[in-house]
């Protein structure tokens, strides 16, 4: 396995010559950790993936969650506004605040395994902050 920046300069390299996009979508667990919460449904993620296709999700408006610092559209036609925001699925916010940052502790120690290349390091700054 090489160092997760040799991974990350490819990706780039490749997505500033093809001028693509990423996006992170969600189908996982919300409102609540596993056998509590439920998996986001196929229509809606669907209606996401179509909102990025058509480009309609730059009229969406965005927030941006915190600890992830993830830009996230506050709605997109015929999706529950409750699915695109975490926080909002969850019976309340504290507990959000504590599953994501347990989560974001898990992310931080696993990234700490591959920070000797100086390069990969400088990524830090991109991960959760708590």
């Amino acid at each position: 396995m090489l160092d997760p920046i040799t991974y990350a300069r490819e990706l780039t390299k490749k997505m500033n010559l093809h001028k693509a996009e990423a996006w992170l979508i969600n189908t996982g667990w919300m409102g609540g950790a596993y056998g509590t919460g439920k998996r986001i449904d196929l229509p809606s993620t669907r209606k996401i993936v179509d909102a990025i296709l058509n480009d309609t999700i730059q009229n969406c408006g965005f927030e941006t969650i915190p600890v992830f610092n993830l830009s996230i559209p506050l709605k997109i036609k015929g999706v529950d506004s409750n699915l695109l925001n975490p926080a909002k699925a969850w019976s309340t916010r504290e507990k959000w605040r504590l599953a994501a940052k347990d989560l974001a502790l898990k992310f931080i120690n696993n990234f700490s395994n591959f920070t000797s290349n100086p390069g990969t390091a400088s990524l830090i700054e991109y991960g959760p902050i708590l």
